[in-house]
């Protein structure tokens, strides 16, 4: 199995990674990546040095693979690969959510149902299932773009004459070349492997714009365009952003020549569009992102009430009403996932236990309300002091810290705690990682509107309708009503 070393090697390829138009030479020296790189490194470490929960035998080659990336089809099978989610997510204590194990699910689904991907005379299935084969053998890292750049407004050809979305511009005996951009591409620049499809609706004209293919990242004619990481501030300001910044990039595609064998879908609207619906690939995806956000509403929960010790306001009843608050988001987070698992079924036409769409739909429906209410409670919490916290924390800075060592620390507390304890806090409510991580959260799993209709479909509402019709039926309370209003 891969090691943090292992990984680390990998990056060194010759990728074309930008970041404030300078290109990076190399990923994992770079002050920007260094943190990110550790913490996912880290990862694979502890993957491999820890055979409970993290290796599992792979049903059909019966060799040891990573649990977060196998296939469970049995209760304690998804259980298990639960708890190896959640042991690699308690690594950055949530924070990090592009993780490996998130698009592995994906691609693990999609060969679950690879049979959706062949398709009159290009039979592409078998390539599905060969490069998930390929991630378990390799604890491959994948990440994945899907968004249409802003320049695309609509999908038709500009005046110009090209898409600047990915788009196809020829294919050969040899494979397809695609050119555009895609976005978010959030862990672009340290991944292995980028999944591009299009998760934005298509017509029948869009064809050319119909793709589903993986590429490595160091591939001819591919750059990443970075915005600025937020780690370059320094752990001692930004300690959550030094760590876990995964840092956004636009995946830029200049005639990138993509081999068939590593074509999911090419230029046909309506295999793209079953990659969502007919295989479990995105409902898996959403099944990690609920472990990983329980754990990190958890880690919220617990430093706003070390907040509220520091403060000596934990014995306050608006204290604990607040503490209660964030104690029940936290919960509402893991008791969607244990529904969902409970509820589990196999998916339509596999033999894979799928947690319940209808659980797991309504936990990434609640995120984008639950994270920001989460943080606007610890925000309450901190109040604000936070504000004008002084950089000094060590003896060094010796008039400095001795005005706010004697000034500014909590009776009986110590002063460098403090500043540790509120500095992590503004990392979660204050800073741009912060910001960044709250946008995100809202758009995990897609737009506030796309997961809202994705509840509707999947909630039962038979049930309820019965018993209002049985309200409507029960005419006696209605009568009443009738004779009180006629005064009798």
């Amino acid at each position: 199995m891969r090691s943090g070393a292992d990984y680390l090697e990998s990056l060194r390829d010759g990728r074309e990674v930008y970041v404030d138009g300078r290109r990076v030479d190399d990923v994992t020296l770079d002050s920007g990546f260094a943190g990110v790189i550790g913490s996912v490194a880290r990862m694979y470490d502890v993957a491999l040095n820890m055979p409970e929960p993290m290796h599992t035998v792979d049903h059909r080659r019966g060799d040891l693979v990573l649990t977060p990336f196998a296939l469970a089809k049995t209760p304690l099978e998804l259980a298990r690969r639960t708890e190896s989610i959640r042991t690699w997510a308690a690594l950055s204590s949530g924070w990090l959510t592009r993780t490996p194990d998130h698009v592995a699910a994906i691609i693990g689904g999609l060969a679950s149902r690879a049979d959706v991907f062949d398709r009159g005379d290009l039979e592409l299935g078998a390539n599905v299932r060969s490069w998930h084969g390929r991630l378990l053998d390799e604890s491959l890292y994948f990440t994945y773009a899907t968004v249409p750049p802003p320049s695309q407004l609509q999908r038709t050809l500009d005046e110009t004459g090209i898409y600047t979305q990915v788009h196809l511009v020829s294919r050969d005996s040899g494979g397809i070349v695609v050119s555009g951009a895609q976005q978010p591409g959030a862990a672009a620049a340290i991944s292995d492997h980028i999944f591009v499809t299009c998760v934005n609706p298509l017509t029948a004209d869009d064809s050319a714009l119909a793709l589903s293919f993986v590429v490595p990242v160091n591939a001819p004619g591919l750059r990443v365009h970075c915005r600025r990481s937020y780690a370059q501030a320094g752990r001692s300001t930004g300690p959550l952003a030094g760590r876990f910044d995964e840092v956004d990039a636009l995946v830029v595609f200049d005639n990138v020549r993509v081999p068939w064998e590593d074509v999911f879908v090419c230029a046909d609207v309506y295999a793209v569009r079953e990659q969502f619906t007919r295989t479990p690939g995105f409902l898996l995806a959403k099944h990690q992102n609920l472990v990983r956000l329980g754990v990190k509403l958890e880690f919220i929960a617990t430093l706003g009430r070390q907040i509220a010790s520091l403060k000596e306001t934990d014995g306050s009843v608006r204290t604990r009403e607040l503490l209660g608050e964030l104690g029940a988001i936290a919960t509402l987070a893991e008791a969607a996932v244990l529904a969902a698992e409970v509820t589990a079924e196999p998916f339509e036409e596999t033999d894979l236990l799928c947690p319940n769409p209808r659980y797991l739909t309504a936990g990434v429906a609640q995120q984008v309300t639950a994270h920001a209410r989460a943080v606007q409670i610890l925000r309450d919490l901190v109040g604000g002091e936070i504000l004008e916290l002084p950089s000094a924390v060590s003896g060094l800075d010796s008039i400095v810290f001795e005005d706010v060592k004697r000034l500014a620390t909590p009776r009986g507390g110590d002063y460098v705690e403090r500043h540790g304890l509120l500095r992590l806090a503004w990392d979660v409510i204050g800073s741009e990682f912060a910001g960044r991580s709250q946008h995100f959260e809202a758009l995990i799993g897609g737009a506030a509107s796309v997961k809202w209709r994705e509840a509707f479909d999947w909630f039962d509402f038979e049930p309820g309708l019965r018993a209002v019709e049985a309200r409507l039926g029960d005419r006696e309370g209605l009568e009443g009503l009738e004779r009180g209003g006629r005064g009798d």
